[in-house]
């Protein structure tokens, strides 16, 4: 076989693998009270503009919460629900359901995608914390719609890992028995200190 041969193949190997590994992963079968933990995963490790899709699965009910990140110094963790058609007969009640328990929220009418979209914006401090009322409101959200415990979701992330939720992992590897496997997390942690 020619190199040429050879090269083209390696490319089109190596695209299938780039379109490949950029798919999101989608967890499926996960119970209304497994959520949290997901909430919190999703804190801990995504950066700015992640978002997480908490789906009913074989509906298209959804929600979703987007992370922000303002200057390196305060982040927050947004609860959006839009209004489209199916989320229409649900809208009202859960403005109706925040104002009764109290949070804050805001309606936004954006003209582009989405006729308007309700929002509720957490500071992030504690990861724990902010995953509880992260959690609380998915809870309140999908009870309102009639949801309980025996109901199923889908969770999916259009993410960018933090490297700083690596860090533990590489310090682990960098005791690795493999020569290569110590060389590449040392050389990654070293990079990862100077910034």
């Amino acid at each position: 076989m020619k190199w040429y041969m050879i090269f083209a193949i390696l490319i089109v190997l190596i695209s299938i693998f780039g379109w490949w590994i950029r798919r999101p992963i989608y967890y499926c079968g996960i119970r209304l009270n497994e959520l949290k933990r997901f909430i919190r995963d999703f804190i801990s490790q995504s950066t700015d503009g992640s978002t997480i899709f908490i789906e009913l699965e074989e509906s298209p009910i959804y929600v979703q919460f987007i992370k922000h990140c303002a200057n390196n110094t305060q982040s927050t963790l947004s609860f959006v629900f839009p209004d489209t058609p199916w989320s229409r007969k649900y809208f009202d009640e859960l403005v109706m359901l925040f104002e009764a328990k109290s949070i804050n929220y805001t309606i936004t009418d954006e003209g582009k995608l989405l006729d308007r979209y309700l929002e509720i914006n957490t500071l992030i401090g504690d990861i724990e914390l902010t995953a509880s009322t992260g959690f609380r409101i998915v809870q309140d959200t999908f009870k309102m719609m009639g949801l309980d415990e025996r109901a199923k979701f889908q969770i999916h992330f259009k993410a960018n890992l933090s490297t700083q939720a690596a860090v533990p992992a590489l310090e682990q590897l960098s005791g690795h028995p493999s020569k290569l496997v110590q060389i590449l997390s040392k050389k990654f942690l070293k990079k990862h200190q100077r910034r």
